[in-house]
C-alpha cells in the first residue's frame, strides 16, 4: 500500500506546477523524492524500487531538459518508466522469474503459471500507458498532459487492478486460515 510519503513527490509536482512551470515542478519533485527516500528507509527499512528508479530517471531527464532547454524530456519520463517496467516483466517471464511474486507475496499466493499470466498482463498495461503518454504529450497541451499525468495514470492503474480482481480472487488472494473447533462428546 502506498503511503503519504510515496505520494508526496507527485503532490508537490502538481502544486508547484499550478503556481510555476513544468521545469520548476520537476525540480521540486526531485528534491522531495530525494528527501523522501531516506525517510521511507528510516520508517520502513525499505524503499519502493519504483521510487528509486523514477527519482534517478527524473534527475537524468531534468538535467537534459536544463542543458538542452527542452521540456519534452520531462514529458517522456512516463513512457520510459513504463517501457522499463514492461521490459523487466517480459524478460522475467521469459526467464521464469516473477518479480511481482516477491513484491506481493504477503497478499498473493499463486503458482508460477498464474504469476506469469499476471506479469504478462501488467507488462501489456505498461506498454499501453507508454503509448497513451506518447500520444498525449505529443498532441495535447502541457496543462492537459500534467493533469493526465497526475490523475489519469492513477485512475488507469486503479482500473487495471480492478479489472484483474476476478483473476486474483480465483488464483491469488490468500484465504484466511480457518480453524475448526472440535468438541469432545462424552
Amino acid at each position: 500500500m502506498l503511503t503519504f510519503f510515496e505520494y508526496l513527490p507527485l503532490v508537490v509536482f502538481g502544486l508547484v506546477y499550478i503556481f510555476k512551470d513544468l521545469l520548476t515542478a520537476a525540480l521540486a519533485l526531485i528534491i522531495v523524492s530525494i528527501i523522501t527516500i531516506p525517510i521511507l528507509w528510516i520508517k520502513r527499512r525499505r524503499v519502493p524500487i519504483v521510487l528509486i528508479v523514477t527519482t534517478l530517471l527524473w534527475i537524468v531527464l531534468v538535467s537534459m531538459t536544463v542543458m538542452l532547454d527542452n521540456t519534452n524530456f520531462i514529458k517522456m519520463k512516463p513512457t520510459i518508466v513504463s517501457l522499463f517496467f514492461a521490459g523487466i516483466l517480459l524478460i522475467s517471464n521469459t526467464c521464469k522469474r516473477y518479480p511481482l511474486k516477491y513484491l506481493f507475496s504477503a497478499s498473493l499466493q499463486m503458482d508460477h503459471k498464474h504469476w506469469s499470466v499476471f506479469s504478462f498482463r501488467l507488462s501489456l498495461y505498461f506498454v499501453f500507458v507508454a503509448m497513451v503518454n506518447e500520444y498525449i504529450w505529443r498532441t495535447q497541451s502541457e496543462v492537459f498532459w500534467v493533469s493526465f499525468k497526475l490523475f489519469g495514470f492513477s485512475l488507469g492503474i486503479l482500473c487495471f487492478l480492478l479489472s484483474q480482481l476476478p483473476f486474483l480472487k480465483k488464483h491469488g488472494f490468500k484465504s484466511p486460515v480457518k480453524t475448526v473447533k472440535t468438541t469432545k462428546s462424552l
